[in-house]
This record gives structure tokens, C-alpha cells and sequence, in this order.
């Protein structure tokens, strides 16, 4: 057993056991994006503060998974889901790449909300393409993708939108790769065409903006 399943829950209630201890339905700010961040930045090399912050976000978590369960004709058992959900929480968290701020490493709080569905839908997909869940035998179609609702990824895009009207050309090709992408500052700037340092520049003024911006809307 690798370290990142050694302390894997049962899936048969490892969800519902967290969700007392989360953070419920929050809504996601500028100051929770860095609380999260700085738990997911420890997270990578302490199992225990990796599961602190999915205790956190099980609320969430547990959302996403719901969304498998409207649909009679799905192949799958809510448990296979939340085993799955664990999965592509860790996948998450290893593929996140810190944003630099002022007030230290930022971004993942958005970048969860962002990217977990979609990593979640292609665990679903691959136990079907992999026969690990039986398919109906009716022939109804399916497709794991039309059971997500998709309005957190929908709400994200509009908030970056929203942020990028207040932004230079320049800046909002620097947004959109950091928050919308994942990016970090090195690729960025080999995608845009300039010198790592001009990334870390202009950087500062840009989270300046989003917060502002995202104080205003809230």
C-alpha cells in the first residue's frame, strides 16, 4: 500500500463520518483560497494534514459525489464514487501548483472547485472502460459526464471573467493560465513569451485586483 492510500477511509461511510467536521457549504473567499492553500502546500508531505484539509472540504467533496445518484440507469454504487472521490482528491492536491502572493501560496481553494469534478468524472469513466462496474444490460445509454452538475466549474469561468475585465492583455493571459489552467509561473512564462521574473511582477498587482474585485462581489 503507497503512502497516499495508507490511511484511505472505508468508503462505505469514511464521507458521511467527515462532513460533521467540515466546512459545510462555504463559499469560497480570497482569505479561505489561503488558509486552504497553506493546509494543501503541508498536505503534500503530511498524511495527517492531508486528511485535515479533505475533513475540510468533505462537504464539497461529498456534493460532487450526490450527483452520481440521480440517474436509475447508472452503473455504479455510491460507494464505488466515494472511493473514487478519495482518489481524485489526491490527484488534486499533487497536480496543484501554488500561486505566489504577498500574503503567501494561494489558489487552491478555486482550483479544487475547478479541477476535483472533472478528476472525479474521469475515475467514473475509467472503472466502466475498465469493467471494474458492470454496465445495464437494457441498453439505455449513459455516460458518466451527464450526471455532473457542472455550475461550480460555470460559476469559477464567470469570476474570471468578471476579474480579467479589470486586467491588462498581459495580466489576464497571467490570470487565466495561473487560476484557470494551473499553470505555474515557469510554464506561464514560456507560454506568453516572457522571463519568469516578469510573471513574479506583475503578479502581486493582479491578486490585488482579484481580491478586491472579490471582496465587492460578496
Amino acid at each position: 500500500m503507497n503512502s497516499n492510500e495508507r490511511s484511505t477511509p472505508d468508503p462505505s461511510d469514511w464521507l458521511t463520518a467527515l462532513i460533521a467536521r467540515s466546512l459545510g457549504d462555504v463559499e469560497m473567499t480570497p482569505d479561505l483560497d489561503l488558509a486552504l492553500s497553506r493546509y494543501a502546500l503541508l498536505a503534500r508531505d503530511d498524511l495527517a494534514i492531508r486528511d485535515r484539509l479533505l475533513t475540510m472540504l468533505s462537504w464539497k467533496v461529498a456534493r460532487f459525489c450526490a450527483r452520481y445518484r440521480r440517474r436509475a440507469i447508472d452503473p455504479w454504487e455510491i460507494d464505488d464514487v466515494q472511493q473514487e472521490a478519495f482518489l481524485a482528491f489526491v490527484d488534486v492536491l499533487a497536480g496543484w501548483q501554488p500561486l505566489t502572493s504577498q500574503d503567501g501560496p494561494a489558489g487552491f481553494g478555486y482550483y479544487f472547485l475547478r479541477v476535483f469534478p472533472m478528476r472525479l468524472a474521469g475515475r467514473v469513466r475509467a472503472l466502466l472502460r475498465e469493467g471494474a462496474i458492470v454496465a445495464p444490460q437494457d441498453g439505455a445509454p449513459h455516460d458518466p459526464l451527464d450526471s455532473i452538475d457542472i455550475e461550480d466549474i460555470v460559476l469559477a469561468n464567470q469570476v474570471i471573467v468578471e476579474i480579467c475585465g479589470y486586467l491588462n492583455s498581459r495580466d489576464q493571459a497571467i490570470f487565466q493560465l495561473s487560476v484557470r489552467d494551473g499553470h505555474g509561473p515557469s510554464r506561464i512564462a514560456e507560454l506568453i513569451g516572457v522571463n519568469r521574473r516578469t510573471i513574479h511582477r506583475h503578479w502581486p498587482a493582479i491578486v490585488s485586483i482579484a481580491r478586491e474585485r472579490l471582496r465587492d462581489a460578496s
